[in-house]
């Protein structure tokens, strides 16, 4: 199965970005900028990341303990998976406040729409986390496939705009719905 355990600590180390690196990369390894993937990006200092996972972490998010979660690419029948969107560095307006919102779509195997939601908030007239902190979106989206949809590879794809900045990055990450 193709699944991973990834704490967030072992995430922050790896992908936090430092200043003078920002216009490059918000994620780095080994403290070199990374090339965009499907679902990391960055532009201007500004990154995001698309995951799917099969636990709602959103709970855990700001606890005091480093969260651990699990990430994968694939979906059991009528079990919830949760679509976890993660940021470092948006940028504020006049008020200190982050204008973060994203249209995702998802489609089934057989090219069909299964979910279309324009302009979700994932971290929207908020003020930004505290520098160097990768934030989760303020709710996960939850996918389930029930026993009318069709099993296969699903695609999903989101568009994260940070409105004052007006930049904007296309995300996609696909997962395989099984029995």
């Amino acid at each position: 199965m193709n699944i991973k355990t990834i704490s967030l600590l072992v995430l922050f180390l790896i992908f936090v970005s430092n200043p003078s690196s920002a216009a490059e990369s918000s994620w780095l390894n080994n403290g070199k900028p990374m090339q965009d993937t499907e679902n990391a990006k960055s532009k201007n200092g500004f990154g995001v990341q698309l995951w799917l996972t099969p636990e709602d972490i959103n709970e855990r998010w700001n606890k005091p303990e480093v969260p651990k979660f699990t990430v994968t690419k694939r979906a059991k029948r009528n079990k919830p998976v949760y679509i976890a969107i993660m940021f470092i560095y948006p940028s504020v307006n006049k008020k200190g406040e982050c204008d973060i919102t994203g249209n995702l779509l998802i489609r089934q195997p057989d090219g069909k729409v299964y979910a279309d939601i324009k302009d979700f908030e994932i971290w929207k007239n908020r003020p930004a986390p505290s520098k160097d902190s990768i934030q989760l979106a303020e709710r996960s989206i939850t996918i389930m496939i029930e026993d009318a949809d069709p099993l296969g590879t699903y695609s999903i794809d989101v568009l994260v705009k940070d409105g004052v900045k007006q930049i904007t990055l296309p995300l996609h990450y696909e997962f395989i719905a099984e029995e």
